[in-house]
């Protein structure tokens, strides 16, 4: 009797810990997906949202261009994992990544949420986004470009030349 005890309470266990480890499975599994296609070849100071007054602006540098991503879709999409975004003139940034020259954070949806639905980036000004991937751990279609805050290029003072003075002949 006392080893059929035994043996049931070992199926139930091993019963639950499958249920559990079943039902958590999908929470652990990673998904990609892109940008917003209507964000595709955005400029910050083109961009339909431009909201300088976001907290997280108030460190941009001067001659750069703030941008806002964030994750839609509630808890059923997760949170992000890592960002990818190329620019036309070439340049790919990842999200995060503290050894690029690119000051980038990701922030949660609120105090009390751990979920990591904001992503910030500044980069040099008039910088045009050609597209982006995210790797999520929940289920959405996309992410999109949420606001910009559109910073002034910085160009060198030109050098003045100077203008030979008349000569008169003597």
């Amino acid at each position: 009797m006392r080893q059929r005890r035994r043996t049931m309470r070992a199926l139930f266990s091993a019963t639950a810990a499958a249920t559990c480890l079943a039902l958590a499975t999908p929470a652990w599994a990673s998904m990609n997906i892109s940008i917003n296609k209507d964000h595709k070849g955005a400029t910050a100071g083109t961009f339909s949202n431009q909201d300088c007054k976001d907290e997280r602006f108030a460190g941009l540098p001067a001659g750069y261009d703030g941008w806002h991503f964030i994750l839609p879709g509630g808890k059923d999409s997760g949170a992000f994992e890592t960002i990818t975004v190329s620019f036309t003139n070439g340049v790919t940034v990842k999200i995060p990544d503290a050894n690029d020259v690119y000051p980038d954070a990701f922030y949660p949806a609120g105090q009390d949420d751990a979920r990591l639905i904001h992503a910030y980036l500044f980069t040099p000004a008039g910088w045009t986004l050609a597209d982006g991937t995210a790797t999520i751990t929940g289920e959405a279609a996309k992410f999109n470009l949420s606001h910009t805050c559109a910073g002034v290029p910085t160009t060198p003072t030109p050098t003045p030349t100077p203008t030979p003075s008349p000569t008169t002949p003597g």
